[in-house]
């Protein structure tokens, strides 16, 4: 019979009549070309532990400014830095609750959550902006905010208004904000929530229905004009709901005409990327609760992942995959957990190029730590993955063996590198697991077989799944029925 691919896999939906895709778990594809198959499947980085923080996390960057240059999160009501040996310090308190907006200029660390803004460098130490009627700024209630063009800009979800370009009434400019500098964006009536940077110094307003671009003109009050060639009636669902990645945004959104879905958005232009079962995922939330999704973005060893934290699943979705097999093919899941679906702990993802690894915060608790391609194991717990393959018609026969393509020999200390395998008939539910050793140490030349699967009367579909203290890949893999 024909080799089978595992990088997208079937299944049946439990309650209704429909085909849906069995997504991966905790495993991620590879497009290389090898053996005959367009790419491999490979076990999601582990988790290893860098720091500790008081609480959850709610957000982080790394700020390249000459001065206060280094890592900085929001962890609960703390605002924090991150040194190169995970040592953190406690700079400032942020009141409220939940993921906050942060960016920084030439001369401040910014942040914005609970309708508060404020700002840290080392000289002036960490402080609320706040109005000043005697100078007249107005910071007003803002839920977002963003450096372009020299100075901050803020909104407050109908407004966008900046800071002045130099000192005002004996303050510092980035912290005056007068009324007259604001505009309110006007291509489609709807909500703003969120204000980012483009790469050519553009002004992007994400709104509920709506992405406008804004560019500097001088102008004497506010300083700048829309881009109308760039407006689109694409909007997104949060103020976090989008992630830059290679010059693309990708978000989840959605335009005039449709449900939410995951779009990658480029100076005015915006294409789908979401398959078919990404939509009925996320149709099962409610606005409210699309509201809550922040979207991480990852280059490593050249494969993007952009990481989707819904409020109760985590999306894995591979650009670079799509690029080479196409979107269905793209997306995964990902979790911690052994025998559940809780979702995917680490989260706020930034690159710390002082040791040049994606240092992660965590939705459980206050740890902090390294994205680690070493570890399978999240902070030394073990977590399931999962793979799936696509229904195979082998009608009438008996199936003799399967053998997969693995990268064999690679094994740590705990040789724990045991893989389970059932099959389906029904595309629901699985039958008896066989149980089989992915490899021992050393062993390169060890194939990956499995006989005697029992007879198809018309289809069958495949799961693995394994536990294990150590990483695994899968290739293609044969099926020899009669």
């Amino acid at each position: 019979m024909a080799a089978v691919t595992l990088i997208q896999g079937d299944k049946m939906d439990a309650g209704k009549v429909d085909y849906r895709d069995a997504l991966a778990v905790n495993m991620y594809a590879i497009p290389k070309p090898i053996l005959g198959a367009q790419g491999y499947m490979q076990q999601i980085q582990g988790l290893t532990s860098f720091g500790t923080t008081s609480d959850v996390s709610n957000g982080g960057i790394w700020c390249s400014a000459q001065g206060f240059e280094g890592h900085y999160r929001v962890q609960g009501s703390d605002f924090i830095s991150v040194d190169s040996a995970g040592v953190v310090t406690v700079l400032g308190t942020v009141s409220g609750s939940g993921q906050a907006d942060m960016w920084f200029s030439f001369d401040n660390v910014a942040i914005v959550r609970d309708r508060k803004l404020y700002y840290y460098n080392p000289t002036a130490g960490f402080r609320e902006i706040e109005d000043n009627a005697i100078i007249g700024t107005v910071v007003g209630s803002p839920r977002s905010g963003c450096y372009v063009s020299s100075i901050m800009f803020l909104t407050d979800g109908l407004r966008i208004y900046h800071s002045q370009f130099d000192e005002f009434g004996g303050q510092p400019a980035e912290e005056v904000f007068l009324v007259d500098s604001e505009s309110v964006p006007e291509f489609v009536a709807d909500h703003t929530y969120a204000l980012r940077q483009a790469e050519n110094d553009e002004l992007i307003v994400f709104g509920s229905r709506s992405i406008e671009h804004f560019y500097l003109t001088g102008a004497e009050k506010f300083a700048f004009s829309p881009l109308n060639q760039k407006a689109s009636r694409l909007g997104v669902v949060g103020t976090h709901s989008m992630a830059l990645s290679k010059g693309s945004w990708y978000l989840v959104g959605r335009d005039q005409e449709s449900a939410p879905s995951v779009y990658m958005y480029r100076s005015g232009s915006y294409q789908k990327v979401a398959s078919r079962d990404i939509e009925k995922t996320l149709s099962a939330y409610t606005d409210d609760q699309l509201e809550t999704i922040v979207v991480d973005s990852i280059v490593q060893d050249d494969i993007e992942m952009i990481i989707f934290h819904l409020p109760d699943t985590t999306l894995l979705f591979n650009p670079t995959i799509a690029a080479a097999v196409g979107k269905n093919a793209s997306w995964s899941k990902l979790k911690t957990d052994t025998t559940g679906d809780n979702p995917y702990r680490a989260k706020d993802f930034v690159q710390d190029p002082r040791i040049n690894q994606f240092i992660v915060g965590d939705r459980l608790d206050g740890t902090i730590g390294v994205f680690d391609n070493t570890e399978s194991t999240h902070y030394g717990d073990m977590v399931e993955w999962l793979l799936f393959s696509p229904f195979v018609m082998a009608e009438s026969l008996s199936l003799n063996q399967i053998e997969i393509e693995t990268i064999p020999g690679i094994v740590g200390d705990v040789e724990d590198a045991t893989v389970f395998l059932s099959t389906t008939h029904n595309g629901r539910t699985y039958g008896h697991e066989y149980s089989m050793n992915y490899g021992d140490r050393y062993d390169y030349s060890q194939r990956f077989i499995a006989r005697a699967l029992g007879y198809v009367r018309d289809w069958v579909g495949f799961k693995f799944r394994g536990i294990s203290r150590n990483r695994m890949a899968f290739g293609l893999f044969d099926v020899d029925a009669s």
